[in-house]
């Protein structure tokens, strides 16, 4: 398909009555395409400037300069909700006009986000085709969407001529634009209708229609985290790293005491030259220590049983911890809004589930107890809220468990749930089979296990064995219970608890005979995500799959495992993802009414807010009541928590 624009197809407005005028027709419109052009990309803080506010029908494009006129007389139509804005990544473009305007962006549809749904999942091998599931991708990093010129030359056969974009980057705040300038600007929204008349064209013909809105009225509640930021306690923050450092060191020279003693690396003057960073090093001082190591990466260390593994893992943890988000993130935090701000991607995962860099939130550690973990830190305490604020804290307690209750329908996992119970002890005991004494005394001892405890002191020897039993057995279940959905194998099992295979095969086994729902969802799903070459979740949210030429019967293997787990997992992430975007949009719809009230960010099941300390209990109760129905929107079934409630804190800080 090709389009030929012309000269004559865009008006350049520069006085008040003009854009007048041309509001009083847009408003008699259906749909327009909306664009932007800044001074820069720092439209969080106002230091970027707008220079063009583009409006247009499908053959012109109304071009206002909002240094020469009145911008406030495009809120009519901009936030119309009933005028279809179509744009290309328009939360920047929502960004830019709020933050310098006040005027909010309603009823989109995002050409970006609406190619990189109907891909999710596929990998372009550069020749037109996709990576079939299970092969590397050679750039792991890949840029999750794809820019408006890619979209016009892959559906329209139209190339842009973007190098006109940086003009707009060095322009001087008053100067005027060239005839080029102006005829780059008309171009971006006079594509974007050909291209929203393709795309949702294809997203009708997937079934993919209430996804597509979800993620058109996710991007205010994403734009707007992005530009509240949050407040850090900066002196906190270094006291986190300071003890990081103390860690790192102390697991250094723990290691090195282990090391020394088999090492040549000497000098002459007795002093060590140890490196523990080094490879060849560890290499032979774990050959020598008995152990033949391919390599000494994590996954390697990981399946080593010799103390100075563990070490190795944990000072690499503390040092990755310093360097990833030491002073780093501090530097980050915006000197204007005295805020940290992060970059969060809606669709950063393939499953639907927000991502984020410069930090990333997601990965920044938050939990001292987390079993799973090296480090043992936690930066909560750190997102403090401003004076005379509050921060609100929410999740949904193990909400991908219960989203596999619903998708399964298995009668006993849906049970526990319904008791309020603890799910890893109960599914534990069912499983291993160990009698209510060793519940009763987990229960009893679990209470007064503290570090510097000893509990054999306080109870008895076999209260304290009971005690210990049950602890490993919830662990276990409990790395089941978080691991089916990704494909848990007993291999993997094994692995991660140091078991033999048999053992391993036999607890899982005992699992699925509990849990035959489960089995038998996860088996059905996996299939027809193989059948479809897609998985489909509660909402319609699809991840699609590639596969290799049958013939290749190796290839082909190797790929069908790769997509049933792939599958089972996207289905339930992906429900996880709809409920907390859905979550997410109903939040700053309420919070628009409510003073002072803000989202701050999402750090997976969690949902973090800030508002005034007299409002706090207000805004905790609409929160609450909010993620419930979020949450029962997809599903039916299954409670969101204890009572059916979603709890909600209140601290001057992040809480746990």
């Amino acid at each position: 398909m090709s389009l030929a624009l012309h000269d004559s197809n865009y008006k350049y407005i520069t006085e008040d009555y003009v854009a007048k005028e041309a509001v009083d027709f847009l408003m008699t419109q259906t749909r327009l395409g909306y664009d932007v052009e800044t001074t820069g990309l720092h439209v969080l803080d106002g230091r970027s400037k707008l220079l063009l506010m583009q409006l247009g029908t499908e053959d012109m494009a109304y071009l206002f300069d909002p240094r020469k006129i009145d911008p406030q007389i495009l809120k009519p139509v901009l936030e119309s909700p009933d005028i279809l804005k179509v744009g290309h990544n328009l939360k920047f473009d929502y960004q830019a006009t709020r933050g310098e305007t006040g005027m909010v962006l309603t009823n989109v549809f995002d050409t970006m986000l609406s190619y990189r749904l109907l891909t999710s999942g596929l990998i372009e091998d550069g020749e037109g085709g996709y990576l079939p599931n299970g092969f590397r991708d050679k750039n792991k990093r890949r840029f999750p969407y794809k820019s408006l010129n890619f979209l016009t030359q892959k559906y329209l056969g139209v190339t842009l001529d973007k190098t006109v974009r940086t003009s707009f980057i060095d322009h001087q705040y008053h100067k005027e634009f060239t005839p080029r300038q102006l005829q780059y600007a008309a171009d971006d929204i006079l594509y974007i209708h050909p291209l929203c008349d393709l795309l949702g064209q294809e997203l009708q013909a997937q079934g993919m229609i209430d996804t597509a809105l979800l993620e058109f009225e996710f991007i205010t509640p994403n734009a707007e985290m992005e530009m509240n930021g949050v407040c850090i306690d900066q002196e906190a923050w270094r006291r986190i790293i300071g003890e990081a450092k103390r860690q790192a060191e102390n697991y250094k020279t723990l290691a090195a005491e282990i090391m020394e003693p088999l090492s040549e690396q000497n000098t002459l003057f007795g002093q060590t030259t140890i490196n523990i960073r080094s490879q060849d090093q560890l290499l032979d001082i774990f050959k020598k220590l008995g152990y033949n190591l391919e390599s000494t990466d994590n996954k390697q260390l990981t399946r080593c049983d010799h103390d100075l593994a563990k070490l190795v893992l944990n000072y690499r943890a503390y040092e990755k911890l310093i360097s990833t988000y030491g002073e780093v993130v501090l530097k980050k935090i915006n000197r204007i809004t005295k805020r940290l701000h992060f970059t969060l991607h809606q669709l950063g995962a393939d499953t639907g589930r927000l991502s984020s860099e410069k930090p990333n939130i997601q990965n920044i550690p938050n939990d001292r107890e987390d079993p799973n973990s090296e480090v043992k830190l936690s930066f909560r305490d750190c997102f403090v809220a401003e004076p005379g604020n509050r921060i609100l804290t929410a999740d949904y307690s193990q909400c991908e468990l219960r989203i596999l209750a619903e998708l399964s329908q298995d009668r006993r996992f849906m049970e526990i749930f319904e008791s309020g119970g603890d799910l890893h002890v109960i599914t534990s005991q069912e499983v291993f089979k160990y009698d209510d004494r060793h519940l009763d005394a987990y229960g009893k001892l679990k209470k007064e296990d503290k570090p510097g405890v000893n509990l054999v002191e306080l109870f008895s020897e076999a209260e304290a064995e009971m005690y210990k039993h049950v602890s490993e057995c919830r662990g276990r279940t409990k790395a089941i219970n978080f691991g089916i959905a990704y494909g848990l194998s007993a291999w993997s099992l094994a692995d991660r608890f140091k078991i033999p295979m048999e053992e391993a095969e036999g607890i899982l086994s005992d699992y699925f005979k509990t849990y035959s729902g489960i089995k038998r969802w996860l088996g059905k799903n996996g299939h027809e995500a193989i059948v479809n070459r897609y998985s489909q979740t509660i909402l319609g949210r699809k991840r699609f799959y590639k596969l290799p030429d049958p013939e290749d019967e190796e290839a082909f293997r190797r790929s069908k495992g790769a997509v049933r787990r792939a599958g089972n997992n996207a289905v339930i992430q992906g429900t996880n993802a709809d409920i907390t975007k859905e979550a997410l949009v109903q939040l700053q719809k309420a919070y628009r009414s409510i003073d002072t009230a803000k989202i701050l960010f999402t750090v997976h099941d969690e949902i973090v807010s800030e508002c005034a300390v007299e409002k706090a209990e207000e805004v905790a109760e609409v929160k609450a009541e909010i993620m419930r129905r979020a949450f029962h929107r997809f599903v039916k079934t299954v409670p969101v928590g204890t009572d059916d409630k979603v709890g909600v804190s209140i601290a001057d800080h992040w809480t746990k």
